[in-house]
């Protein structure tokens, strides 16, 4: 039996925890490889996370995550609300927790958080035409507001010292970062461009990792659009 082509079969499901955000399940389950297992699950209602763009700068927050224990450096982000849409809860956390309201917002596609013990979804969006608004924290977010050039950003997710995974999942050279800051530097985001950016030049990860970001080899929009 391959994996990835039978689903998980749910037997029985106990609900051991109900929090204001998060509920815990135990669920047994027969497994696609016929075997029986009883998985801890954490059931989320999902999240947005934002890479907001501003006169060549990322504005991010040092926010700090009790979890951690410590401090991140993060996009700006926050929990689905009942019923929201992740693109309204998108530009809400935006202007909640850096002060500013977006002029658009581009989806970027989601990414599972952490599949191996909940089923969180997190939305990513590139947010442009930035005006200002009132920052508006809730009581437990302790944060600031820092601004990085777009290539500082990407300097630090290669030497590895950003940690935030949903940070990394909208920066990380291995995915679009490269060709990423070719367009937004042009005022140009199109994912099936950036697809065509890295197809085009095998060697954008290494330029990208030695700071040579002008010798990435362009994206051809005419040529035939195989990501699409």
């Amino acid at each position: 039996m391959s994996a990835g082509q039978d689903a998980a079969e749910r037997l029985a499901t106990r609900r051991a925890f109900s929090g204001r955000r998060i509920e815990v399940d135990v669920d047994r389950v027969r497994l696609p490889n016929g075997h029986v297992a009883e998985l801890e699950m954490i059931r989320h209602p999902g999240a947005a996370a934002i890479v907001p763009v501003h006169d060549g700068e990322v504005l991010l927050v040092r926010q700090y995550r009790h979890a951690t224990g410590g401090w991140l450096l993060e996009v700006p982000a926050g929990t689905l609300t009942p019923g929201e849409a992740p693109a309204s809860c998108a530009a809400r956390e935006l202007i909640e927790e850096t002060g500013y309201r977006a002029g658009s917002l581009q989806p970027l596609g989601w990414v599972w958080s952490t599949p191996g013990f909940t089923d969180e979804r997190i939305w990513l969006f590139l947010a442009r035409g930035l005006t200002p608004a009132r920052q508006q924290l809730d009581p437990d977010e302790v944060l600031s507001l820092e601004r990085l050039p777009i290539h500082e950003v990407l300097d630090r997710a290669v030497r590895g010292e950003i940690h935030d995974g949903k940070s990394l999942a909208e920066s990380q050279p291995s995915l679009t970062l490269a060709p990423l800051v070719d367009l937004l530097t042009r005022g140009e985001f199109d994912l099936v461009a950036v697809g065509r950016a890295v197809l085009a030049d095998p060697d954008w990860g290494a330029k990208v990792a030695e700071g040579r970001l002008a010798q990435i080899r362009p994206y051809d929009k005419s040529a035939d659009a195989t990501l699409s």
